[in-house]
């Protein structure tokens, strides 16, 4: 039997970019959580429905339904779930870099 010390936390994953999907799924089940990955918001949230899940990691901008949205019904369904934004952009007109920012968000922050 496993204590809950060794049962992983279950992380729901939005990511409609296939290479950084595929890198944060293996970055994070390396790290030892369990990860369900979705390429855009209305699969997730339907994954969502189903079972619980400690952390929505999503990207903001997304074919189907939006991060933001996502973010604001997975919310509604649990209060509880802790949700991290991740979205890319552009350094410089022309530049092929993205940077990647991290923004932590509830439901009680943004007065939903």
């Amino acid at each position: 039997m496993r204590t809950p010390v060794e049962i992983a936390a279950k992380i729901l994953l939005a990511e409609d970019d296939n290479d950084m999907r595929r890198f944060l799924v293996k970055a994070l089940q390396n790290a030892g959580y369990s990860v369900a990955s979705f390429d855009n918001g209305l699969s997730a949230y339907n994954r969502l429905r189903e079972e619980p899940f400690e952390l929505l990691l999503t990207d903001i901008v997304m074919p189907e339904m939006d991060g933001i949205e996502l973010a604001r019904r997975a919310t509604e369904l649990d209060p509880e779930i802790k949700v991290m934004f991740i979205t890319g952009f552009r350094r410089a007109r022309g530049s092929s870099r993205s940077r990647f920012t991290f923004a932590n968000w509830s439901a009680r922050s943004s007065g939903c």
